[in-house]
This record gives structure tokens, C-alpha cells and sequence, in this order.
């Protein structure tokens, strides 16, 4: 026979289910239709993907297969090493994971909007974020931003609801993913010093000032602990694997997040920006593709600037939950904007909030529509305003379908030719490559084109016994570089057989194997 307690809590888990069926029908849709276009066609994996599993694999070898970057985050190559240490393909199995991460950040999107809101606007936040293009694009992509948004996304409802803590931890989890997560803790502790300045924003037994202070104090180191934590056995990894190589405390532990911050200023991918209007573009680059991104779907965010309108009108700045998110967005944004190294896909950070509020301000829009009384001015404006957004819906409706037909629909010639040779092969030993997506094709360990200059000149103790070379890993911007490539590339001529040379991707592609 069952205890009562038992009972009520698996009725209580029913009722859960049943109220909450909606967000978990998007859920679960979101996972089946993403997992399921993931293995439609083939996708050729990118750069950084190669770098998460191939640390991964060096991570879970000790060093001897893949390779390693000081400066990466650990959490996705954790996640890669680990499948491929249960003998799983580690590219398959993280991208599965992405997706997870995907899923449930569309939920821990319907709980915010449910918190501040309502479940109407939560639900209509949830199929929105679900369904925009550069989410869903990227979503089975072994990258850093779905899965550490997921952990920020948490830790903005666990602060909604007052549990600093734990919130802290989520933070510091995020930053394990991605380094400039670190915005989180920034925004938090804006967040506080507001509300610490802003006499009735908390009870009443904390409105006089040396209460609220008190009080701030409590929350700030709190938060701070929780996501020190997190961040702890990165810090002792750190110290673990670097302090044999270094002199300070500071250099084995902090330093690699330090060198990462070189890359906010990235020569061959910054986004140019020379005369004013260039600069101008620059400051709006992410504005621009979240929400006039060639998509349909992107269009629905420019009712946003219809919740900025609401925002200031109902004095909507005077709450908490307002504040904060609204903090959120403007960090990150601001952040984000004023860093030369652009990316479309660094505009996550902005998709969940601009969800929210284009939710709300959707069903505002909505209400005013249905007005019965004689004051139609509302009703006309926003039914203007409906039809121009429709307008430009109907334009760019078949430009949507480019986010489902670009894959290949079979595996393109060159990935058999080259990045699958060294395994079918059996190429044993230490491969030179700047393509680092090889990694993912086979289990070698890896190392650089330095590395490999220094074993050529006789400057290193390598053992190099083959080389993979991409003509786009090596651009030259002058021609002191084109005489110094050609020189190197004579060299190792003389050390190494030319097994291929043929075309991939806009160059071509070499494979060497030692004499």
C-alpha cells in the first residue's frame, strides 16, 4: 500500500505536468525537429568545434591524442572528452547535448517570462525563442554559446526569485562554458548597487539605507561565492597543470582567462570599421541582426521597440524584475558592441530577453486591437503597424527556407579525401595542422604549424610524422609573408612527401608524410 505522502506527490507531478503541458510540448518538438535535421544531409564541422573535441580527447588522454588551447573554457571540451571516453563518437554525442542545452534554455525562458508576466506571455516567449532562425541554426553546433546561455538563463530566474546563492553557481557554470559570461556577475552586481540607491525597492524592514546596505552586502557576497565555486576546480586545474611552466600564482591560475581576452580583437575576423558610417554599423551590428536579420521570424522582434514604449510609459523601470533584466540586455549588449571581433551567433545573449519583452508587447498590441470603446487611434497604430511587419514577412518568407536547404546532402568528397585519410590510412604519431577540425575525424594527437617551423629548422623535438595543410589556415597579408610561406613550405619538402594536393573549401589542401 502506498503512503499518503507518495501519493500526493505523484498527483502533485501530474498536475505539475498538465499545467505546464504546453511549454513541454514546444520543449520536446524543439529536441525531435533539431535532433532529426541534425543528421539530415551533412554539416562539415567548423574551427572551434574541432577545438572543443579535440581538447576533449587531450583532457581525457593526459595529452596524448588531440591537442590543447590554454585560453578555451573547459566545459564543452569536458563534455566531448567524456563521451569519447565512454567510446562514443564525441562529435555526435555533444552536439546531442547542445541540443539539450537548447531545449532546456527554452524553458528556463518560459519560467522568467512566467515569473514577471504571465503563462500567456511565458508561452508566446517560449515558441518565439524557439523558432528563430540563428537559435535554431545553431543549436546542434558544438559551440559554447547555447549551453552557457542555458546556465546564465538560469541564474537570471534563480535571482527572480531570490536565491543568490545558487544563482552565483549557475553564473559560474556559464563562465566554465564561455569566459565573457562573466558579464553575469557584472550585471548582478549592478543590479544590486540599484537597488541599494533605490529606497523602497525592497521590504519594508530594509528601507532605511543602512538596512538595504546590510542587505546588499549579504546578497553580493553570497552571489560571489556561488559562482567562485563553480569556478574553483578550473582555478585548481589550472594551478595543477601550469605551475611546473610559470613563476607566479597568478600566471598558473588566471592567466590562460587573461590571454583569452586577445581574441576580442581578432585581425583577420574583426568587423572593419573605418569611415563613420562603418563605425556607426559596428555600434549596431547586433541590434541589426536580432532584429532585421533576413528572417522572418527576426521581424517579429521589432515589436521590442513597442515594449521600450511601454517600458518608459508605465514607469515599468520602477521594478525589479525590469531592472534587471533590462541589465542584462544593456551589458551584454553594450559589451559585445563595443569589441572589434564580431559574430552573428553572439547575439544569443540578446534572443531569450528581447523574446520576452516582444512577447509581452505582442499581446499589448493584441489588446489594443480588440478596444470596443470610440478611441480607435491605438487600435489604428498598431494595425498599421501589423501590416508593415506582415509586408516585410511575405518579402523574406522564402529566404527562411535558405536555414533548412543549405546542407550538403551527402558528405562532400574532401572530408573523405583528407580529414578521414589519416584514420583509414592508419597514420600513426603527431600530425601538424592549422585545420583543427581534423581533430574530429581521428584520434592522433595534434600540434601546430609552429611547432611544426621549429622541428623543420631543427629547433624542436616534435616527431612530426605527417602534416595536414588548408591553404585558408595560412593567409598572407603581404607579400614578406607570401616569399616566407613559400620558403617554409620548400622546406618541409625536403623532410616530407607531398601524398595529396587538390582542391577543398575556396584553396587547396595538402597532405605530407614524413620521408
Amino acid at each position: 500500500m502506498k503512503k499518503p505522502s507518495s501519493d500526493k506527490n505523484h498527483k502533485n507531478s501530474r498536475h505539475w505536468i498538465y499545467d505546464h503541458r504546453a511549454i513541454l510540448i514546444i520543449v520536446l518538438m524543439f529536441f525531435i525537429l533539431v535532433a532529426t535535421y541534425s543528421y539530415i544531409g551533412y554539416r562539415v564541422p567548423i574551427l572551434d568545434e574541432g577545438v572543443y573535441v579535440g581538447m576533449g580527447k587531450n583532457m581525457f588522454s593526459s595529452g596524448a591524442n588531440g591537442f590543447w588551447e590554454r585560453f578555451r573554457p573547459l566545459g564543452m571540451p569536458f563534455i566531448a572528452g567524456l563521451g569519447w571516453t565512454f567510446g562514443l563518437d564525441p562529435y555526435s554525442f555533444t552536439k546531442i547535448i547542445a541540443i539539450l542545452f537548447g531545449a532546456a534554455s527554452i524553458f528556463f525562458v518560459y519560467l522568467i517570462a512566467e515569473k514577471i508576466f504571465d503563462k500567456k506571455t511565458a508561452i508566446i516567449t517560449s515558441l518565439l525563442f524557439a523558432i528563430t532562425p540563428l537559435f535554431m541554426y545553431y543549436s546542434d553546433y558544438v559551440l559554447t554559446e547555447i549551453p552557457s546561455m542555458f546556465f546564465i538563463l538560469a541564474g537570471i530566474y534563480l535571482l527572480l526569485c531570490d536565491r543568490y546563492f545558487i544563482a552565483g553557481l549557475m553564473g559560474g557554470l556559464g563562465f566554465m562554458f564561455k569566459f565573457t559570461q562573466g558579464i553575469f556577475l557584472i550585471a548582478a552586481g549592478l543590479f544590486l548597487i540599484i537597488i541599494l540607491f533605490k529606497p523602497g525597492s525592497v521590504h519594508a524592514e530594509h528601507k532605511k539605507f543602512g538596512a538595504r546596505f546590510k542587505n546588499f552586502l549579504k546578497k553580493g557576497i553570497i552571489l560571489a561565492l556561488g559562482f567562485m565555486l563553480a569556478i574553483t576546480p578550473y582555478i585548481a586545474y589550472n594551478y595543477a597543470i601550469y605551475h611546473p611552466y610559470t613563476r607566479t600564482l597568478y600566471d598558473a591560475t588566471l592567466e590562460p582567462i587573461a590571454s583569452a581576452t586577445i581574441f576580442q580583437d581578432n585581425a583577420y575576423q574583426n568587423l572593419q570599421v573605418n569611415t563613420f558610417g562603418e563605425k556607426v554599423y559596428g555600434w549596431l551590428y547586433y541590434l541589426i541582426n536580432l532584429f532585421a536579420d533576413k528572417s522572418f521570424v527576426c521581424l517579429l522582434y521589432l515589436f521590442f521597440f513597442v515594449f521600450i514604449y511601454l517600458f518608459f510609459k508605465r514607469k515599468m523601470y520602477r521594478k525589479n524584475e525590469h531592472i534587471l533584466l533590462m541589465l542584462m540586455f544593456a551589458t551584454y549588449l553594450v559589451y559585445f558592441s563595443s569589441i572589434p571581433y564580431k559574430q552573428e551567433r553572439f547575439v544569443y545573449f540578446l534572443i531569450p530577453i528581447a523574446a520576452i519583452y516582444t512577447a509581452f508587447a505582442l499581446i499589448e498590441i493584441h489588446k489594443w486591437t480588440i478596444i470596443k470603446d470610440k478611441k480607435t487611434r491605438k487600435k489604428t497604430y498598431a494595425v498599421i503597424f501589423i501590416a508593415i511587419v506582415a509586408a516585410f514577412a511575405i518579402i523574406s518568407v522564402g529566404i527562411d527556407a535558405s536555414f533548412v536547404t543549405w546542407k550538403n546532402t551527402h558528405k562532400p568528397v574532401f572530408v573523405k579525401d583528407f580529414y578521414e585519410y589519416f584514420k583509414e590510412n592508419n597514420i600513426t604519431g603527431t600530425i601538424a595542422t592549422g585545420d583543427v577540425v581534423l581533430a574530429i575525424y581521428t584520434d592522433n594527437k595534434l600540434t601546430n604549424m609552429l611547432e611544426l617551423r621549429a622541428d623543420v629548422e631543427g629547433k624542436g623535438s616534435r616527431n612530426i610524422s605527417a602534416i595536414f595543410h588548408a591553404d585558408y589556415t595560412y593567409p598572407c597579408l603581404d607579400e614578406a609573408c607570401i616569399v616566407d610561406k613559400n620558403k617554409f613550405f620548400d622546406e618541409i619538402s625536403q623532410q616530407y612527401n607531398l601524398i595529396k594536393n587538390e582542391s577543398c573549401y575556396s584553396g587547396n589542401c595538402y597532405i605530407y608524410l614524413k620521408k
